[in-house]
């Protein structure tokens, strides 16, 4: 796969995984992130998504004050 394509797909699905989360729609947050794992061999995934999780803390989105905040709670 081309770079230039390569790096328009990891946009786009990160793009699509923080609507998800923010949509509180826990099956499309899951798929988006597989989706952004695969296209960067799982480097950058979960980064993303702990920097989307501490950015939103408080804000009043159950996906990422129940969810995924616990998650990465047990991760530190």
């Amino acid at each position: 796969m081309d770079i230039k394509l390569r790096k328009k797909l990891i946009a786009q699905a990160m793009q699509s995984l923080e609507q998800a989360v923010f949509q509180q729609d826990l099956a499309l947050m899951f798929e988006y992130e597989a989706e952004l794992a695969r296209l960067t061999n799982g480097a950058f995934s979960p980064a993303f998504l702990m920097e989307l999780t501490n950015s939103n803390t408080g804000t009043g989105n159950v996906l990422i004050n129940v969810f995924l905040n616990d998650i990465f709670k047990e991760v530190e």
